[in-house]
């Protein structure tokens, strides 16, 4: 009967351990990153797609510019619309 032999090694797998926990870690928050952006994407499309009405005009008004005539909702002055 052929004789038989077992052969074995050790070594130290922390590093390799702690590197895949990591890599673990890393991934999940990219995960996470790419949700938000992927969301922000989807939200930022809804506004560009209702951005304006059938007749081309801008349906959104900056309700913070307070150079609004109150009573008939005009613009007081003639400069260009203010986006920030």
């Amino acid at each position: 009967m052929a004789a038989r032999r077992m052969v074995g090694a050790t070594g130290d797998i922390t590093e390799i351990k702690e590197r895949e926990c990591e890599l673990h870690t890393a991934k999940a928050e990219a995960e996470v990153a790419r949700s938000d952006a992927q969301q922000t994407r989807e939200a930022l499309q809804k506004v560009i797609d209702n951005m304006f009405d059938k007749d081309l005009r801008v349906r959104f008004i900056n309700h913070q510019d307070k150079r609004r005539d109150h009573a008939g909702g005009r613009r007081k002055d003639k400069s260009p619309f203010r986006l920030f």
